[in-house]
């Protein structure tokens, strides 16, 4: 599935990409599990999360009915393709581990609660 590109979530494709550049793509967001529901992340079918529960939601480009991009607590391996019409497709994963507690600051909160990391 397509990700949103950071800051230029109305393109799909970047037709020019020079050499030596970086552009960075979403992969997820994190909300307070409080304000879920204002950002229409409530109810998570298939099941559904107490509302104290952190999830971790995927920014992709379309987004399934199912609602499959968002992940209440656990482990995860994602595995990212990133390819260019002049370079062969990396492919890299990476292990995403979510203990569904919500905790300030920021920091705390990325360093602790949600962790990623290459494989």
């Amino acid at each position: 599935m397509t990700l949103v590109w950071s800051n230029r979530a109305d393109l799909t494709y970047l037709p020019i990409l020079a050499p030596h550049t970086d552009r960075h793509c979403d992969i997820a967001h994190i909300i307070e599990p409080a304000q879920r529901q204002m950002f229409g992340e409530g109810e998570l079918p298939p099941f559904s999360l107490p509302p104290n529960v952190t999830a971790l939601s995927f920014d992709l480009k379309i987004k399934p009915l199912t609602r499959g991009y968002i992940l209440g607590p656990g482990t995860y391996l994602l595995e990212i393709e990133v390819s260019a019409e002049n370079a062969d497709a990396i492919r890299k994963n990476i292990r995403i581990e979510l203990d569904g507690r919500w905790e300030d600051p920021e920091s705390t909160m990325l360093g602790e609660r949600v962790k990623m990391r290459l494989e």
